[in-house]
């Protein structure tokens, strides 16, 4: 739940508003986002620490260009258990703006990557992107490619069925169960519930070997699933997974780092198995 502290003129007055964290992938990296409804519609928003992050500078910078082109910027306060953090989002159609205005000046000669074609059509996509006809609420879905085309690290497509299992004191974690009743775990839910954070597996792990080879060590397999299931609105939805196995040997290595909430959840599913999580589940 999130407290909305300043409104604008094109949305209408609100006191709150329900904000899901996500991941937004493309331009080859992992970028945070946010979902919201607002009379029905859905939004997506980002930070402009972020903004500042996709072209390599500063957020004040971004922050005055938000300012001179009036563009739109929410005080929100996420109401979380134990958590009660303020932040500024903005919507994602600034970056697109932000970056076209960086394309036409030329101020991208630093970061090559950012005007080849598959960053346009990264750009392309967010700036077209539909959330409604996607999203029907907002946390129908938590980890969303907004290129509409298939994570290129997943090694096949599977359907499933969804459960978000309510944790006392840790979180949700959303679980997939397939056809052959294997069980697997989202991205973003497997790390947030952790309080891990959601570039974890696509920048710490990719880019230390160290790492990598001590999960494999221990048996983790990295291989990614693409999910598709049918949320209780009855649209379907695409998540990006892990074996709930790979997901028992991350939490294990956050539990050595001594993460509190990896060393809980692994001690509940030492005395309650994943099984009887999804049986007596709760929704959010």
């Amino acid at each position: 739940m999130t407290e909305l502290n300043n409104s604008f003129g094109f949305m209408p007055e609100i006191n709150f508003l329900n904000v899901t964290r996500s991941v937004l992938r493309g331009g080859g990296s992992s970028w945070r986002i946010y979902y919201a409804s607002i009379s029905g519609e859905i939004i997506t928003l980002i930070a402009r620490h972020t903004i500042a992050k996709m072209f390599e500078v500063s957020t004040t910078t971004v922050q005055k260009y938000i300012i001179n082109y009036n563009l739109p910027i929410l005080q929100v306060k996420l109401l979380a258990p134990n958590k009660r953090k303020q932040i500024s989002l903005t919507l994602l159609s600034t970056a697109v703006h932000y970056w076209k205005h960086l394309y036409k000046t030329r101020q991208l000669s630093h970061l090559p990557k950012r005007t080849d074609e598959s960053w346009k059509k990264f750009m392309a996509d967010c700036e077209n992107l539909n959330c409604q006809k996607i999203l029907q609420q907002s946390n129908a879905i938590q980890n969303f490619d907004c290129s509409n085309k298939l994570s290129k690290n997943c090694d096949s497509v599977q359907f499933g069925v969804l459960f978000d299992c309510l944790i006392e004191s840790i979180g949700t974690l959303s679980v997939i169960v397939d056809l052959q009743h294997n069980y697997w775990i989202t991205l973003h839910s497997g790390l947030s519930v952790i309080d891990a954070s959601p570039e974890w597996l696509d920048k710490d792990l990719k880019f230390s070997p160290k790492k990598k080879r001590l999960l494999q060590q221990r048996g983790f397999s990295g291989k990614y699933e693409q999910h598709f299931y049918r949320n209780p609105h009855g649209h379907i939805c695409c998540d990006t997974t892990l074996s709930f196995g790979d997901w028992l040997i991350i939490w294990a290595y956050f539990a050595f780092q001594k993460n509190q909430k990896s060393i809980t959840l692994l001690k509940l599913l030492a005395q309650k198995s994943l099984t009887e999580l999804v049986t007596n589940k709760k929704h959010n």
